[in-house]
């Protein structure tokens, strides 16, 4: 399982927003037994709660079948409060976690005509004009 983290240095930074699984035996089983946990049911991102007490439970599970990486890896944001972990052109996706509607209808139907599936596209001049979300 590839976790993202806003910020590397704090397991509470993890975000299950987007997540990349091996489809094998472990993680089939993993995932029940996330999915069955019920103490936090009652807060807001209870599944990341779960998520992190198994970590801190069982530190070896980051030797072997976990993986924390860096946002910008595969769950870029566009949002004020994380501007290392910001959407770059060239990205694999954008996470427009936390935001209104209005501010992801701004911002995708923005980039619809900007995002090209040529890995020879020189993004580096390439703008967002849709201000940042708060």
């Amino acid at each position: 399982i590839m976790v993202a983290l806003q910020d590397n240095l704090n397991l509470r930074s993890l975000s299950t927003g987007s997540i990349i699984y091996k489809n094998n035996e472990w993680t089939q089983k993993f995932l029940e037994e996330w999915y069955n946990s019920s103490e936090f049911h009652w807060q807001h991102y209870f599944e990341q709660s779960v998520l992190q007490d198994k970590i801190i439970e069982n530190p070896e599970l980051l030797k072997n079948n976990i993986k924390l990486v860096s946002h910008r890896l595969f769950n870029s944001y566009f949002h004020q409060w994380y501007p290392n972990e910001n959407f770059q052109f060239g990205d694999l996706c954008l996470h427009d976690a936390g935001t209104s509607n209005t501010h992801r209808i701004q911002l995708f139907t923005e980039l619809k005509d900007k995002i090209i599936k040529d890995k020879n596209t020189d993004y580096s001049k390439w703008k967002i004009n849709t201000p940042l979300f708060l």
